[in-house]
């Protein structure tokens, strides 16, 4: 009787291992498999970090985090990735996902997805924050024969973050940190301001601004 040799054996399983793969693939529902998505803000921003909790509905004590091997959160494209093969017990295609996400600083936001047999699965998640209030009128200093143009001062602005301050009409904008900013150089008119937090979230218009000739 022939022997087989060594590296001709190690074929021979190989490509039993190969058969066997191809026809028993439900044997493998529980292989590495990603459920992934992008989180922005209701503004269409994305969070500059952000945490998260996923598991099977059915099993909700089996929990994969950002932390877990396989998974994260990607701040720069907003991007996140549960590695479902890392679940303690193998995933089935059918099964549904939960994820929550927490940004930190109050936003949360949370999720279904059912798994399939797809190459990944898709879950994308927004974060609705309130709006930030509307900029407060402060003391508004009229023109002078030795200063052509007014100025108001503004607070109540977002205490966290860059914001953008935009003025109407007109539409122009400026950037700043801070809860207080004082707009200069107003000629004769009406205006009003609103601000934009580092979400994209957008306050209500501000009163008034009446600057005299």
């Amino acid at each position: 009787m022939k022997k087989i040799s060594i590296p001709n054996r190690w074929l021979l399983v190989s490509v039993t291992l190969c058969v066997m793969f191809l026809t028993h693939l439900d044997l493998f529902a529980g292989t590495p498999h990603y459920a992934t998505g992008t989180v922005t803000y209701s503004g269409g921003s994305f969070p500059s970090s952000l945490t998260f909790s996923a598991y099977i509905v059915s099993r909700p004590g089996e929990i994969l985090t950002q932390a877990s091997a396989g998974c994260y959160y990607n701040a720069p494209t907003g991007q996140y990735a549960v590695q479902c093969g890392n679940f303690t017990t193998s995933w089935t295609a059918g099964d549904v996902l939960h994820i929550d996400v927490n940004d930190g600083a109050g936003g949360t936001a949370s999720g279904n997805v059912t798994l399939t047999n797809n190459v990944y699965d898709v879950l994308d998640i927004v974060i609705t924050l309130a709006p930030p209030p509307a900029p407060v009128i402060g003391t508004i200093t009229q023109p002078t024969c030795a200063v052509a143009t007014g100025s108001v001062d503004l607070s109540g602005l977002p205490a966290s973050g860059t914001w953008t301050l935009t003025r109407y009409p007109g539409g122009s904008t400026s950037t700043g940190t801070g809860t207080t900013t004082t707009v200069s150089g107003l000629s004769t008119g009406t205006y009003y301001f609103t601000v934009t937090n580092a979400q994209g979230g957008v306050s209500a218009n501000s009163d008034n601004v009446v600057i005299n000739t």
